[in-house]
C-alpha cells in the first residue's frame, strides 16, 4: 500500500479478520518465512522483559520500601490525579528524583513530606496534614454528611406529622 493512496481524513481501522487473512495470504507461499516472523516476533517479545533497569539502586530493602511509600503518596503536579509513580510527565521525574536523593540521605518519611511540602504546598500530598490552611479539605466531607443526615431526618420527620 502505498501512502498516496492512504486518505488521512478517515481513521484508519482494520479489522483482526482481515489482517490475520492478510498474513495468510502473505505468508501462505513461504511457511519458511512466515515462521521466521514468528520467530523474531517471539524473540523480540520476551526480549522486552529483560530490558528493564533498576533506575534507583538502594543499600536496603528499607529504603527501596521508603522510596515506594513516598512516590505513592506525593501527588504528581502535572497530572493532579496521579502519583508521581504513576506518572511519566518531567516534573514527576524530577519529584522521584529529588524523593530518591532525601531517601539515600537517610531522612524520615515526615522529613521528606515536609520538604515536599515546603517546597511545593500542600496540595502536593494526597493525603495532606491537618492545617489551618487544609482544615477545610477534612472537615468539609463531615460537615456535608451530617447534612445530608440532618436533610434526610427533617424529610422523614415532616412526612411523618403530617400524615398523623
Amino acid at each position: 500500500m502505498r501512502l498516496s493512496n492512504i486518505n488521512f481524513t478517515q481513521p484508519l481501522c482494520v479489522k483482526p479478520s482481515s489482517f490475520l487473512l492478510m498474513l495468510r495470504v502473505k505468508f501462505s507461499k513461504s511457511p519458511r518465512m512466515a515462521a521466521r516472523w514468528m520467530l523474531l516476533s517471539l524473540l523480540f517479545w520476551l526480549s522486552t522483559g529483560f530490558a528493564v533497569a533498576d533506575l534507583y539502586p538502594f543499600e536496603s530493602a528499607d529504603e527501596h520500601a521508603q522510596f515506594s511509600r513516598l512516590t505513592q503518596e506525593v501527588r504528581c503536579l502535572v497530572c493532579q490525579n496521579q502519583s508521581i509513580a504513576d506518572s511519566n510527565a518531567g516534573f514527576a521525574e524530577d519529584l522521584r528524583a529529588e524523593v530518591y536523593r532525601l531517601v539515600r540521605q537517610h531522612q524520615t518519611d515526615q522529613g521528606i513530606k515536609a520538604h515536599l511540602q515546603h517546597r511545593y504546598g500542600a496540595y502536593v500530598l494526597f493525603n495532606p496534614p491537618l492545617s489551618r490552611y487544609t482544615w477545610v479539605l477534612w472537615l468539609a466531607p463531615i460537615v456535608l454528611l451530617l447534612l445530608g443526615f440532618a436533610g434526610v431526618f427533617w424529610v422523614v420527620y415532616r412526612q411523618s406529622v403530617g400524615k398523623i
